[in-house]
């Protein structure tokens, strides 16, 4: 058999060789570790990633009902479902009440802290995701409308202690509820998570306001548990019947465009709009890992490579024990020690950089990933595999080569065997370049798309803008509170709106003067004072501005974008009707002004239709018998002068300190807000170049270690040239020429997937750079400075030794 008669000594002999070829073992061992590193995350990482909703009992009967674009829908469709439907065994509805920008606020006793994680949902909700219950009975909660289910994190942070069963919180100051169960905490592979849950039935006691009934207000998101053996396909197409008759008839093509979303899926399938929390990115993932595992291969082809290398240099060695009986199976087995010794040591060294570069790799790529996630014996098994293999790989052809080759032929050196692996050198080098300029090109032109946004116009005069978060109990003294910070000096100007940076807005089917009853359009729009437009530096383009007045009389008044005026079909819209259709905020209004189009949305999409309602702080409707305030105003908007801002900002802190004290430090830059809203991309960007480094600096280091090898053969080449009077530059130049002529041919065949991949990219951004030619030329030059760096140190500190040394010891 191969490995029979192996010894101690065959170990010790790869050890000897190790320690006697410090450098070349330090690029093999360790640039291999590295790509194992990489690759050990990027296996965690899409392991991660696939694995949101499967922790739930029955996550594979589970299934969200969606739209073409946002997954909101009726209230009053979870019952009919469950009422109508025969393969529907149970359906939830779910609302999320408090987000970052709109927390709720809810004592405990005399702790009060704000909440962002509040959601709402009918007695179904644990029938269809199931959880663990640490107190309190499934089929009694959610039931009570003034009762509330907490996990077992919010019950600590509450009460200290989540034996809580039956304590009181009193929410906004307004209404008090007992904690009716308590719950373990969802892993966080959850596409949304929440710390309260109160029942839908509470939402006119909590909030004011009731929308459960209309079919026009798609706020909820329904998940349905299908019954044992149901089809979702058959589910789906019964779906539209669920729907009122009269409903049907006028929205029959936005009945068609429903869809129903496996649970697994929802994480990396999210919609465009409308999510509960920010889902992940199925592009990034793959892009995540094909790198990685680009970076491996590449630090495969480097140990291969140096492998093969050095294999030639060892030609004399196999002769003699040839000579001393040596049999070819004792070669054999030599190499192939010391190649997966090589290897085993490169596996030891990647888990520990694996280990201590784990929270960078968190940070780059975004994820929430931890250690318990990981499953160490698969990772164990995959780090043994890539051993066996890359060791195998790099040690088997030197191995069998040289055993086959005559004791005489290796004790005169034959070279013969260098000219097959000089060609198989150069195919594994020119991929190693593929790989390190396509990458290069991608960080450089990813890095010139988000410089570009950042320095786009939006439309908007964000600049010393400062926003202010409104917490719901606020709302209703947004004029008291803006009186009192324009009494603060270097404020120029403030406005009260729910308009935050990058925020979608309200969605809403309206109605306006000549519009095509069957044409069923959209307005995105915003509830803003009359000194909104001021504030933002909007600029009016028809009509006029909102005056204090608008504000407060019957009729609703609006300024709309001039995109809006091109869908309503009049280029000066001004006076004419526009209405919402089935509001809670009323239906009658008119059109005052149109300003000029901004970008209230990321640049990821185009100028959309926009109205601005002016509206006055609250707005008191009738809920449950008796007369409510909505409060509607969720930002405090402040301009603040050019000079003196950091006193300015000190005195907004203190305001902040005395009117929220629960959150004073939440107010924020409005353009530093607006930049998050590129945080995937810009996560994306730092991953590839960080990735693009490595993968650079791998490539470098395997022209490092063959450019030594090379010199070392010639340095006799190399001295003799110094005698006859080149140039040191000359010599590097004549030694890179080959290197370079591999490394044009690599970037000019990696320039086309490049362009097919950066061109794949940038289709998310309705704004986007040119993908020209100094993107492409940046990876080159950058690969070709690196090249001249590695093959040069080699060459140079050859060149500038004394030939007469070396010569004499020829």
């Amino acid at each position: 058999m191969l490995f029979n008669g192996l010894t101690a000594t065959s170990w010790r002999l790869g050890l000897h060789r190790i320690r006697r070829q410090k450098l070349f073992a330090f690029i093999k061992i360790g640039g291999l570790g590295v790509g194992l590193a990489a690759a050990l995350y990027a296996a965690a990482y899409t392991r991660f990633e696939t694995s949101y909703g499967r922790f739930h009992p029955n996550a594979d009967r589970v299934f969200r009902v969606t739209g073409p674009e946002f997954p909101g829908t009726p209230y009053a469709l979870c019952e009919r479902l469950k009422s109508t439907i025969p393969g529907v065994a149970a359906a939830t509805a779910v609302k999320r009440i408090s987000t970052a920008d709109s927390r709720s606020y809810l004592r405990a006793g005399d702790r009060r802290l704000g909440e962002d994680r509040f959601y709402a949902a009918d007695p179904d909700f644990f029938r269809v995701f199931g959880a663990r219950f640490l107190a309190g009975r499934p089929e009694t909660s959610l039931v009570d409308i003034r009762s509330v289910v907490v996990t077992e994190s919010a019950a600590r942070r509450y009460f200290g202690t989540p034996d809580c069963l039956g304590r009181v919180l009193r929410i906004d100051d307004k209404i008090d509820v007992r904690v009716d169960a308590v719950i373990a905490d969802w892993p966080v592979s959850s596409h949304f998570s929440f710390n309260l849950l109160a029942p839908a039935g509470a939402m006119p006691e909590l909030f004011g306001m009731d929308d459960r009934d209309g079919w026009s207000s798609w706020n909820y998101q329904t998940y349905i548990l299908l019954a044992a053996g149901a089809n979702s396909a058959s589910v789906l197409a019964a779906i539209p019947g669920a729907f009122p008759e009269s409903y049907r008839k006028t929205r029959e093509d936005r009945l068609r465009s429903l869809g129903l979303q496996a649970l697994p899926d929802i994480h990396l399938g999210s919609l465009p709009r409308g999510e509960f929390e920010p889902g992940g990115d199925r592009k990034r993932i793959l892009v995540l890992a094909a790198i990685s595992l680009l970076i491996l291969l590449s630090a495969i082809f480097n140990f291969v490579n140096l492998s093969t290398a050095q294999s030639l240099q060892r030609l004399r060695e196999m002769g003699v024990r040839k000579v001393l009986g040596a049999g070819r199976g004792s070669i054999v087995r030599q190499i192939l020690v010391e190649s997966y010794l090589q290897t085993g040591l490169a596996a030891a060294v990647g888990m520990v950089l694996f280990g201590v570069a784990f929270p960078a790799f968190n940070r780059f790529s975004g994820s929430v990933l931890n250690w318990s996630e990981l499953s160490w014996p698969k990772t164990a098994l995959f780090l043994a595999a890539l051993t066996v293999l890359v060791g195998t790989a790099a040690g088997l052809y030197p191995a069998f080569a040289a055993a086959a080759l005559s004791a005489v032929r290796a004790l005169r050196g034959e070279k013969g065997l260098d000219r097959g692996k000089s060609m198989s050198r150069n195919v594994l080098l020119a991929l190693q370049f593929f790989l390190s300029c396509g990458l290069l090109t991608a960080a450089f032109t990813i890095q010139g798309q988000m410089n570009f946004i950042r320095g786009r116009d939006l439309g908007l005069d964000t600049e010393s803008l400062v926003n202010i978060p409104l917490p719901p109990a606020q709302a209703g003294r947004a004029d008291a509170l803006k009186a009192d910070l324009l009494r603060i000096p270097g404020i120029l100007s403030v406005s009260a709106s729910d308009f935050r940076p990058g925020r979608d807005g309200s969605n809403q089917t309206f109605v306006w003067e000549g519009k095509d009853p069957e044409q069923e359009e959209y307005l995105r729009w915003f509830a803003v004072d009359a000194d909104f437009v001021d504030t933002f530096g909007l600029r009016i383009s028809a009509g006029r501005n909102f005056g204090s007045a608008d504000q407060t009389t019957g009729e609703l008044h609006f300024l709309v974008n001039e995109s809006a005026a091109r869908l309503i079909g009049r280029p000066d819209p001004v006076g004419r009707s526009l209405s919402f259709e089935g509001s809670i905020l009323g239906d009658r209004g008119r059109i005052v002004g149109v300003v000029e189009d901004f970008n209230f949305r990321s640049l990821h999409h185009p100028l959309e239709p926009l109205a601005l309602l002016a509206l006055p702080a609250e707005v008191v409707r009738r809920a449950s018998g008796e007369d409510r305030s909505i409060p509607l105003f969720k930002m405090l908007s402040v301009k603040i002068a050019g000079r003196e801002t950091s006193r300015t900002l000190a005195a907004i802190q203190a305001f902040c300190l005395e009117n929220f004290p629960e959150d004073p430090g939440s107010w924020f830059f409005f353009d530093e807000e607006f930049g998050r809203t590129y945080a995937a991309e810009i996560k994306t960007g730092r991953m590839l170049a960080a990735l693009s480094f490595l993968a650079a600096a791998l490539a470098g280091l395997g022209v490092f270690g063959l450019s030594a090898y090379f010199v070392e053969r010639r340095r006799k080449e190399i001295s003799l040239r110094r005698i006859l009077g080149a140039s040191t530059g000359g010599i590097v130049a004549s030694f890179s020429r080959g290197f370079i002529v591999l490394l044009a041919i690599s970037a000019a065949a990696s320039a086309l997937p490049s362009f097919l991949f950066l061109r794949a990219w940038m289709d998310r951004f309705a704004y986007r750079v040119i993908l020209g030619p100094w993107f492409f030329a940046a990876g080159f030059l950058s690969m070709a400075a690196l090249l001249f760096l590695s093959v040069g140190v080699n060459i140079f500190r050859a060149a500038e030794a004394n030939p007469a040394d070396h010569l004499k010891s020829e």
